[in-house]
């Protein structure tokens, strides 16, 4: 019992660690688009 709920735990922290990395990286790609614009904005 102990080992099962342990696995899932387990499943649901590296689960969660993916999806905050891929909102990172869509966070990043957002950030970096929005300050190309205010670049060639202010140019």
């Amino acid at each position: 019992m102990e080992k099962l709920t342990l696995g899932k735990h387990f499943h649901f922290g590296l689960s969660f660690l993916l999806a905050l990395r891929q909102w990172i990286a869509v966070g990043l790609k957002v950030f970096d688009a929005a300050r190309k614009q205010v670049v060639c904005r202010r140019a």
